[in-house]
């Protein structure tokens, strides 16, 4: 199980990287740092971020 834990934390990071630079080269062009659709952007790349931190420490209290 922990190791299960251990990908999908790794998974949620990369994914958390890809979105979140991706998001800010999307804004670059647009210019909409101020706009609600950058704030719900953020919002879900900070959830994704939890999720990768929380499924790294259950997995460290597993061991």
């Amino acid at each position: 199980m922990a190791y299960i834990l251990i990908i999908y934390s790794i998974y949620e990071f990369l994914k958390f990287l890809f979105l979140a630079t991706l998001g800010d080269i999307i804004t670059t062009f647009k210019g909409n740092y101020d706009s609600p659709e950058r704030d719900k952007a953020v919002k879900r790349d900070l959830w994704i971020f939890a999720k990768s931190v929380i499924a790294l420490i259950i997995a460290c209290i597993l061991f």
